[in-house]
């Protein structure tokens, strides 16, 4: 045989190897991760039924559904076309849809729910890399309509932004676990032409069953479940979100709604309005011990990695002249006598906590060693006289009333301070009221005027207060107030990067966001339970860096 003979054999014989390594691949490949099998509609239906909402916070339902949903992911092929869709497989986000799925490329990836009578609602997936687009694809959608037909929509983009791929998914969403859907919001405008800072409103309320999620069209995009006591606020840090969902349970959640860490609070304790992240790895938390004759007086530390409650502040240490001229109030099983409700840190490493009881911020030193003390007090002096602390009281300088029953502190700074200076935001509840010393008179008290008095005296206007305190004088002034519909308990205030503020009015369940004059840009008035009508808390997260990209 020629050499030109030989050469047209081999080149045959390669070919075939070839085609014939092609086929065994494909077929391998088929057979490892064949497509998935799913509804008409291409979602993934699993075992996720629970019998109450406590096995929902269970570790061991959170991880038998965790283990369901990772075979999953490596028994299918799953991509833009035939991804993995599941709605709430966690039962956390009540209306949530899970997606998975790989690309061949990286590309970064949109998704917009839609619903006939509602806006559509759009964001881009967060990929979890700082170049925005990824090969693999992960989260939990937010945006459904709960009890209405949907239609999902993703879009994946190259690095350039030029359309790859794109498919679509209809299904109904889930009822709501509350009736904020039988209820909608009432909307309005104010005369500002402001834009609204993007984010989700988040609301709180006592005898609720979950945290809305509310666009900024006041319409409920999502449900967080809780047990009886949903989040005070939502804390989040390395791709995990904290919140408390009962007086004794906090949880973590990562972006697809799974709940990788149950953190059960002592028995002896219970958790009371407020929690931020410490400096040492850990939470600190406003609680009560449950044994006490005294409540709503203690700073618990959690620690995040072990869960144990790691330090306890007790506030009968620090101020056990004032608690022994406290009374209980009628009809209370414990000594309400300082009521705090929110904390803060200064830049300075000190933590400042707001005493409602007391209408007094307390700033506190060296909280993470054994002889902890405070620094000073922000409140009226008058008021503290003759209980041996007042030289600890900063003096109130011009002519404003002074905050009454306050909530929500927010700490700032910025070029314009000096050192030793600072901001100080809050809701001032203008409510000057305290069932633990009924012996004070409040309207003899020259710092404050026009305040009100509970329920029992109501005023026209709570406001949004903000506080320049100058450490070195020790004195603290009023450089802005922003009136709105009184609210002699809850409520709380948010301040944006753009110049808006939010201040939420908890006593009529509204919350309103104003531009950086004061002046209303839209309301929004929420439902609220036939038991409890009023709102603990609104904060508005934009959910940036967790589930949404930048």
């Amino acid at each position: 045989m020629n050499l030109k003979g030989l050469r047209k054999r081999f080149w045959i014989a390669g070919g075939c190897i070839i085609a014939l390594v092609i086929v065994i691949f494909s077929y391998v490949k088929s057979e490892a991760k064949p497509e998935p099998v799913t509804n008409q509609n291409g979602f993934t239906n699993i075992s996720n039924k629970y019998r109450n909402k406590e096995d929902v916070f269970k570790k061991e339902y959170q991880e038998q559904v965790h283990k369901n949903i990772e075979q999953m992911k490596e028994k299918y092929n799953y991509s833009i076309q035939h991804p993995l869709l599941i709605i709430n497989p966690y039962s956390t986000i009540t209306n949530g849809v899970y997606v998975y799925f790989k690309s061949d490329d990286s590309v970064s990836v949109e998704y917009t729910m839609s619903a006939d009578g509602y806006a559509d609602y759009t964001q881009k997936i967060y990929s979890g890399e700082t170049s925005g687009v990824s090969t693999e694809h992960e989260s939990t959608l937010i945006g459904a309509i709960h009890g209405k037909q949907n239609t999902l929509t993703l879009t994946s983009y190259d690095k350039e932004g030029n359309v790859v791929e794109t498919s679509s998914f209809s299904f109904k969403a889930p009822a709501t676990v509350g009736k904020a859907d039988q209820h909608p919001t009432e909307v309005k405008n104010g005369e500002s032409t402001k834009g609204l800072t993007n984010g989700l409103f988040c609301t709180s309320s006592q005898g609720n069953e979950f945290v809305g999620m509310y666009d900024n069209d006041g319409v409920l995009r999502g449900e967080l479940l809780a047990i009886s006591y949903p989040a005070r606020r939502i804390i989040e840090k390395d791709g995990y979100l904290y919140m408390c969902v009962s007086t004794q349970k906090m949880i973590r959640m990562d972006r697809t709604g799974y709940i990788d860490k149950v953190y059960q609070i002592d028995s002896k304790y219970k958790l009371h309005h407020d929690y931020i992240f410490g400096k040492k790895n850990d939470i600190l938390i406003l609680g009560t011990r449950v044994d006490y004759d005294s409540a709503s007086d203690l700073i618990l530390r959690l620690d995040i990695d072990t869960g144990k409650i790691v330090q306890v502040i007790d506030f009968r240490n620090l101020l056990p002249n004032y608690y022994k001229m406290t009374k209980i109030s009628n009809n209370a099983d414990q000594n309400d006598w300082l009521h705090f409700n929110s904390l803060v840190w200064t830049d300075d490493g000190k933590l400042l906590a707001s005493s409602r009881e007391t209408s007094t911020v307390i700033c506190l030193k060296d909280i993470y060693k054994d002889k902890v003390s405070i620094s000073y007090m922000i409140g009226s002096d008058q008021f503290w006289k003759g209980t041996g602390y007042e030289k600890l009281v900063y003096k109130k300088q011009g002519d404003f009333s002074a905050q009454g029953g306050q909530h929500g502190l927010i700490y700032s700074r910025d070029d314009s301070l000096k050192k030793g200076q600072y901001f100080l935001t809050m809701f001032n509840n203008n409510n000057t009221f305290a069932t633990t010393r009924t012996d004070y008179d409040w309207f003899k008290d020259s710092n404050y005027s026009g305040t009100g008095a509970s329920t029992i005296n109501p005023v026209e206007f709570s406001y949004y207060y903000r506080y320049l305190v100058d450490t070195n004088k020790k004195t603290f002034s009023l450089v802005e107030s922003i009136p709105i519909a009184y609210s002699p308990y809850v409520s709380n205030v948010q301040n944006f990067d753009n110049g808006n503020r939010l201040i939420e009015s908890g006593a009529n369940a509204m919350v309103e966001e104003v531009d950086e004059k004061g002046v209303l840009i839209r309301s929004i008035k929420f439902y609220c339970t036939a038991e409890y009508t009023m709102l603990y808390r609104v904060f508005k997260y934009d959910f940036n860096g967790f589930w949404f990209e930048k």
